[in-house]
């Protein structure tokens, strides 16, 4: 005879190391979708500056500076604006995912007409040095039992600190060095705290949220990098 009891007695119960098994997989199924966009983004950076690098595009900025120095402003002041539209709908595929490579491909202008000015010697001991700086956080970040993401409204502060007092430099050229040092110093913390985040507490749809943090982090360290070396 069937019965209420009989029916609850058939129902599968979940034990507790299976929905931690669950939450686990889930937790990396995030992290390997945060990783896989954030190096996408990076290679479709890469492409752009190689082509920005390309011969025959250098002589037509040397040939046309006001457009190169028009084009450069665009690029570095649009990201501002397409940033808020992503973070607003950031979870609406796949709507999020176009915005996202938009996003990227916009801030690889940026990087790619500052690679354009630099010696390939820079650019690569620039990218040889943020590879190594990216490695070594996010192994520390993922192995170690300290908790750094209480760090981020003090991290937030400096950098908004760091920006206005930037504006010396403009008067005061060798200070050029000394800052682009310590923003790249800021956005290795921020790169250790996001990735923590990434790791261990930022919800599982937040993938893109994910993807544009640890995007950022890279690239301005890279930026960063090369303005010091390059001077």
């Amino acid at each position: 005879m069937y019965s209420a009891e009989t029916s609850y007695s058939a129902m599968p119960v979940t034990s507790p190391k299976g929905l931690v098994n669950d939450a686990v997989s889930l937790r990396l199924q995030f992290i390997r979708k945060v990783y896989a966009l954030m190096l996408s983004m990076i290679a479709l950076v890469v492409v752009e500056c190689a082509i920005f690098s390309l011969p025959p595009v250098m002589s037509y900025f040397n040939a046309h500076e006001s457009q190169f120095w028009g084009l450069y402003w665009t690029a570095c002041f649009a990201p501002l604006i397409e940033l808020i539209p992503l973070i607003i709908l950031r979870k609406r595929y796949p709507v999020n995912l176009v915005m996202l490579y938009v996003f990227a491909g916009t801030m690889g202008i940026t990087c790619g007409m500052i690679v354009a000015m630099s010696d390939l010697t820079e650019v690569l001991a620039a990218a040889t040095i943020t590879l190594g700086v990216f490695g070594a956080i996010t192994v520390y970040a993922f192995t170690t039992d300290k908790d750094f993401t209480y760090l981020y409204p003090m991290m937030f502060g400096l950098l908004i600190g760091a920006l206005f007092a930037c504006i010396w430099s403009i008067w005061i050229p060798f200070l050029d060095s000394m800052f682009c040092f310590l923003f790249a110093a800021i956005f290795s913390v921020y790169l250790l705290i996001d990735t923590q985040l990434i790791a261990k507490k930022l919800p599982v749809e937040e993938y893109v949220l994910g993807a544009i943090t640890l995007f950022l982090d890279v690239l301005n360290i890279f930026m960063y990098i090369l303005m010091m070396l390059n001077n």
